[in-house]
Order: structure tokens, then sequence, then C-alpha cells
């Protein structure tokens, strides 16, 4: 189910990116929620980044069933995704400290040091649905609350910092070759 995205937005060569993101941080229909936000952020044109298309592509699918209005925006996303995983899958760049592994949580500590998930007390998917799942579910307090979201949208901010920090990184090696 989704309930949160983050997107950091190039709109053009050079100029400064621009971030967005939804979390849904109450009780409701959360695919209305970040679809409509998601189509108002994104818009209809221009090139998709993502890390491991094919899931991307399947929330947008299962989005796109549940907010059929949108369905032909949702979809029409899928047109526009290039897979940066593809790079690494294909062992078009491989690096020894990669471990055989094309997984952004792999690759970005090897190509971006500076940027890790180890600090983050949401580090991976899994855990972020969880969290969501309990911070509407269990009663929690206020405080509570707060704190779930802002690790919720920290650990999804990364996601996308990371791969414009990747993508970024190979330009420069395509650049020096």
């Amino acid at each position: 189910m989704v309930f949160q995205y983050s997107l950091h937005i190039l709109r053009a060569p050079g100029a400064e990116i621009e971030h967005r993101e939804c979390l849904v941080s109450e009780l409701r229909d959360p695919a209305r929620v970040v679809a409509e936000q998601f189509a108002a952020d994104i818009g209809a044109e221009g090139s998709i980044v993502g890390w491991n298309a094919q899931f991307e592509a399947n929330r947008n699918e299962e989005m796109a069933d549940q907010v059929p209005e949108l369905a032909g925006f949702l979809r029409g996303l899928n047109d526009r995704i290039f897979d940066l995983m593809k790079i690494f899958r294909q062992q078009l760049y491989v690096e020894p400290a990669f471990r055989g592994s094309c997984s952004i949580k792999d690759v970005l500590p090897v190509l971006v040091p500076s940027l890790s998930y180890k600090d983050l007390a949401i580090q991976e998917g899994g855990t972020a649905s969880l969290t969501w799942y309990r911070m509407l579910t269990d009663g929690r307090e206020a405080a509570e609350r707060a704190t779930a979201c802002n690790n919720l949208t920290a650990y999804c901010k990364l996601d996308t910092l990371a791969m414009v920090e990747v993508y970024q990184d190979l330009e420069k090696i395509a650049a020096g070759r």
C-alpha cells in the first residue's frame, strides 16, 4: 500500500533540485491522497528516474485501480521511468565493494560515502510500512506519532536523494572516460 513518496526534481540541467514529499499521516484512503498529490507534484511531462522500476510501476498500477480518475496519469508514469538500478543489475558498473548486490543500500555507501541509511531510525521498506501502520492504529500519543512521521520522511527522502547522488556520481564517472 502506497502511503508516502519523496521526489527530487531537476527541471533542467544545472538547475536547483526541488524536493517534494507526501506522507499520509491520518487514517484515510492513502491511495487517493498520494495519487492526487503525486499528480500535482510530478506533472505530466519529464523523465522519471527510479530504483527497481518494476516495483514502482506495480505501485502505480495498484493506485490506478484504486483511483480510476487518475488511472491514465498513473499508468502513464510507467512509460517515463528509467530504472537506475539497471546499470548495476546488468553489471554495467561494478565495484567489488557492492558485494555482488545492486541494492541501493549497497551501492550508495560505495559511490557516495557521505550518505548512509545506518544513522536512520528506519533503514528499509518493511520497517517503514510497519511503522506507518502502527502509527495509525496503535493509539500512539501525538509526540510518538510526530517522531514516526519524521522517521518515515527521513527514510523516504534519503531513498530519492540517494538516487540523485548516485546518478550525479555516474555522470562524473562517464565524463571522465
